[in-house]
C-alpha cells in the first residue's frame, strides 16, 4: 500500500512523526492505520476516505469544535463526521514527540464528541500534564489549527478554486505565510476594540463610564446637600421637642386640677348610652334587613318614575299622534294637488285662429298662382310664394303649443310619508313601552314589599316601603347619636370637665399642645422624606465607594484603549516586519521548488513592490499567477506550500500531509513532485496520500 523511507539517523534529524490512528470517524470504522516515518505515500481510491483520514487526524490534535452549527453550503463537523458504524464518535492517535511515543485518546461521553481527552506516554503509562484537550495540537506542533491548515495540510481541492480566489491565496502565502489573513483579522479586531473602548462620537466603553462617573457625582453632590439640610432640620426640631415638653407639662396641670369633675359626666353618658342602645335595639328588631329594604326603596323608586314616565307620554302622545296624523293627511291633499297640476301642464293645446289664419293665406297663395294674379310691382310673380310660406309659419305655429311640456320633478311625498310614519310608529312605540316599564315596576314594587309583609294594592306596598325606610332612616339617626355620645364618653378622661371656664382653659392648653406637636410632626416628617431622598440615592459610602470604582474602570479603560493602539501600532508594524522577513525567504524556497517540480520551465519567482508574486517562464517573462496556465498556478501554489511550511518555527519539524495535491498534474508533473516530497521527507514526515 505505501512506499516509505527511513529517517537518516546518520545525520542526526530528529522529528515529530505520526505512527498510527484507529478509531470511529465517519467511514473509519475501527481499523488501525499506521504511517512510517519519511515519505509515506499511500494510494486509496476515491471514496475511501482520504478527506476524512485527514480530518480525523486534524480533530485528534485540536479537538471537535461542538459549537459550530450546519450552514447552506456545508455540514459541520460533529454532524458530517457521524461514524457510519452506529458507534460513538472516538479516536486514538499515536505519535513520536521529544524522543517518546504519546498516546492521545479522544472519546465520547456527557461533554458531547470527542470532547473527553487523555494523554499519556506509551512505554510508561504517565500522563502527559502538558497537554490537555485545548492545547495538544499548539504544544506538539507548534501552531494555531488555521495555520495548520493553512500550511502543513494542503488539500488539492484548494486546488480547484476558482483562479482569483487562488490567485489571492498565492499572494497571502507570498506575504504572510498565511492564506487565512490574520495580520489583517487582527488589525480589524484591535480596530474595533479600539472603537469599542472610544469611538470619538460619545459611544464606547470610556464614554459611558464617564458619564456614569458624572451621574455618581451628581448623586454625592445631592447626598451633601440633603445632609446639610438634615442637619438644619434637626437643629428645629430639637427646638420643637424642648417647647413640646414644656407645653405637656403645663397641660397636665391643668389636666390634673379638673380630675374631680370627670365621673358626673361619665354618669349621665352611660345613661344616654343606654336608652339610645334600647332605642337602636327596638327598631333594628322591628326592621327587616337592610339590603330587603334597599331593595324595596330602589323598586319604589322605579314605579314613581314609571308612574311619571307613563302618565307624561299618555298626555303628550295623543296629540303628536293626531298632529302626525294630519300631516298624512295634508301630505296625501298635496300629492293630489301636486298631479293634477301636472296633467293639466301636461295637456297639449292648439291654437284654432292660427290654423284659419294659415288655411286663408294657403288658398290665397293658390289664387294668385292659379290665376296668376298681377300684385304690381317688382316682386309680383313671388307673391304666392311668399302666401305660402306665411300659411306654413301660421300653421307652425298652431301646433306649437300642443308640444306636452317637461314635467317639473316632484316633491319626495313618499320619502315623507315613510319619514311620517315611522315618527308615527316610534311614539306609539314609547307610549307601549312607557305601559311595559309601568307594569315591569309595578310588578317590581309589590314583590319588593311583599317580601317585607303581604300587601294587596300597590297603594299599601308604597306605604309599607315608605314605612320602613322612615323607619330605616330613623334607626341611622339613632345609630349616629350612639356614636355621639360613645366619642363623647371616650373624650371623658382625667382633666376633662363640664364647667366651662375649666373647659376652655383647658382646651387652650390642648391646643397648644396639638399645635407644637403638630409643628414636631412635620419637622419629623421632612427629616424623614430628606432621609427617604437619601436611601433612594443609595447609600453615601457605596456611592463613595462606587465613584471609585468607576475612576478606576474609566483609568483601567483608557490604560487598555492606549495599550489597544499601542498593539495595534506593534501589529502594524510586525505585520510589515513579517512581511519583509518572510517574503524573500517564502519567494527563495518557492524558486526552488517550482524550479524541481516544472523541470526548469518556471525557473524563478519574484515578488513586486506590491508583494504580489511572479514567475519568470522560458523567455525571462515574470508572469502574475493569473497570467499562468491552470496546472502552472496549480504547481505555483503548492510551492507556496510547501515554503510556508518549511519556515515554521517549531521546536522539532512538524509532519506534512497532502491529500491529492496533484490532482491538475499530469504524470511528468507527479513524478517530479514526488521527487520534492521525498527529499522534503529527509528532515520530517510526509504522508501522501492519493488514488493513483
Amino acid at each position: 500500500m505505501g512506499i516509505c523511507r527511513e529517517i537518516d539517523r546518520a545525520n542526526g534529524v530528529v522529528y515529530m512523526r505520526l505512527i498510527s490512528i484507529q478509531g470511529h470517524f465517519g467511514c473509519i470504522a475501527g481499523e488501525k492505520i499506521t504511517f512510517d516515518g519519511g515519505f509515506c505515500r499511500r494510494i486509496l481510491p476515491n471514496g475511501w476516505g482520504k478527506s476524512t483520514l485527514c480530518a480525523f487526524i486534524r480533530v485528534m490534535l485540536y479537538g471537535l469544535n461542538t459549537s459550530k452549527r450546519d450552514t447552506a453550503a456545508m455540514l459541520a463537523d460533529k454532524n458530517r463526521y457521524v461514524p457510519l458504524d452506529g458507534q460513538a464518535m472516538s479516536g486514538r492517535l499515536t505519535l513520536h514527540y521529544q524522543g517518546r511515543n504519546i498516546v492521545i485518546l479522544r472519546t465520547t461521553k456527557r461533554g458531547g464528541p470527542m470532547q473527553e481527552f487523555e494523554a499519556f506516554y506509551e512505554d510508561t503509562g504517565e500522563d502527559c500534564s502538558f497537554l490537555n484537550a485545548k492545547n495538544c495540537g499548539e504544544t506538539l506542533l507548534g501552531i494555531s489549527e488555521e495555520v495548520f491548515r493553512s500550511s502543513s495540510f494542503i488539500d488539492g481541492e484548494e486546488m480547484m478554486r476558482p483562479s482569483g480566489e487562488l490567485a489571492d491565496m498565492i499572494v497571502a502565502l507570498a506575504q504572510t505565510g498565511d492564506t487565512s489573513l490574520r495580520g489583517d483579522a487582527a488589525v480589524r479586531r484591535l480596530e474595533r476594540w479600539r472603537l469599542d473602548f472610544n469611538s470619538g462620537n460619545g459611544s464606547g466603553v470610556i464614554p459611558r463610564l464617564e458619564a456614569e462617573l458624572t451621574r455618581i457625582e451628581g448623586l454625592l453632590r445631592e447626598a451633601a446637600e440633603i445632609e446639610r439640610e438634615i442637619a438644619g432640620l434637626e437643629e428645629d426640631n430639637k427646638t420643637i421637642d424642648e417647647e413640646v415638653a414644656r407645653l405637656e407639662e403645663a397641660y397636665e396641670e391643668v389636666y390634673r386640677q379638673n380630675a374631680g369633675e370627670k365621673a358626673d359626666e361619665q354618669n349621665r353618658l352611660t345613661i344616654l348610652r343606654r336608652e339610645s342602645e334600647r332605642r337602636v335595639k327596638s327598631l333594628r328588631d322591628a326592621l327587616p334587613a337592610d339590603v330587603v329594604i334597599e331593595q324595596a326603596s330602589d323598586a319604589l323608586f322605579s314605579y314613581e318614575g314609571a308612574v311619571r314616565l307613563e302618565r307624561e307620554k299618555r298626555e303628550s302622545l295623543p296629540p303628536a299622534i293626531a298632529a302626525a296624523r294630519q300631516e298624512l293627511a295634508a301630505l296625501d291633499r298635496s300629492e293630489r294637488e301636486a298631479e293634477i297640476e301636472n296633467n293639466r301642464r301636461q295637456r297639449p293645446r292648439i291654437s284654432w285662429a292660427l290654423i284659419v289664419v294659415g288655411l286663408l293665406l294657403a288658398c290665397a297663395a293658390a289664387g294668385s298662382a292659379i290665376f296668376q294674379t298681377d300684385w304690381g310691382g317688382r316682386f309680383s310673380d313671388k307673391i304666392p310664394y311668399i302666401l305660402s310660406g306665411m300659411a306654413a309659419l301660421s300653421i307652425f305655429f298652431s301646433f306649437l303649443g300642443s308640444v306636452p311640456r317637461k314635467e317639473e320633478p316632484a316633491d319626495d311625498y313618499d320619502g315623507e310619508r315613510e319619514a311620517l310614519r315611522a315618527h308615527l310608529e316610534a311614539m306609539e312605540q314609547e307610549q307601549q313601552m312607557a305601559a311595559t316599564v309601568l307594569r315591569e315596576a309595578y310588578d317590581g314594587l309589590m314583590k319588593a314589599a311583599g317580601e317585607i309583609r303581604p300587601v294587596q294594592t300597590i297603594e299599601e306596598a308604597a306605604n309599607v316601603v315608605r314605612d320602613k325606610r322612615s323607619d330605616l332612616q330613623a334607626l341611622r339617626r339613632e345609630q349616629d347619636r350612639l356614636q355621639d355620645i360613645l366619642y363623647q364618653l371616650q373624650k371623658v378622661i382625667p382633666g376633662d370637665s363640664v364647667n366651662e371656664e375649666s373647659r376652655l382653659r383647658l382646651e387652650e392648653k390642648r391646643s397648644a399642645l396639638r399645635a407644637a406637636q403638630k409643628q414636631q410632626q412635620v419637622g419629623l416628617q421632612n427629616v424623614a422624606r430628606l432621609q427617604g431622598r437619601m436611601q433612594s440615592l443609595g447609600n453615601l459610602q457605596a456611592l463613595t465607594r462606587e465613584r471609585i470604582r468607576v475612576q478606576s474602570e474609566i483609568e483601567r479603560a483608557r490604560a487598555r484603549s492606549e495599550d489597544i493602539k499601542t498593539a495595534l501600532r506593534i501589529v502594524r508594524e510586525e505585520q510589515a516586519a513579517l512581511s519583509a522577513r518572510l517574503s524573500p525567504t517564502i519567494a527563495r524556497l518557492a524558486t526552488d521548488f517550482l524550479e524541481a517540480m516544472t523541470g526548469g520551465e518556471l525557473s524563478e519567482v519574484q515578488l513586486d513592490d506590491g508583494l504580489t508574486p511572479r514567475a519568470a517562464g522560458d523567455d525571462g517573462r515574470l508572469l502574475g499567477a493569473l497570467q499562468l496556465s491552470s496546472g502552472m498556478r496549480d504547481q505555483m501554489y503548492l510551492a507556496f506550500r510547501l515554503a510556508v511550511c518549511e519556515t515554521l518555527p517549531a521546536d522539532e519539524p512538524i509532519p506534512l500531509i497532502l491529500d491529492d495535491p496533484f490532482i491538475t498534474f499530469d504524470s511528468a508533473r507527479m513524478e517530479r513532485g514526488e521527487k520534492l516530497l521525498s527529499e522534503l521527507s529527509k528532515h520530517r514526515q510526509v504522508i501522501l496520500l492519493t488514488n493513483k
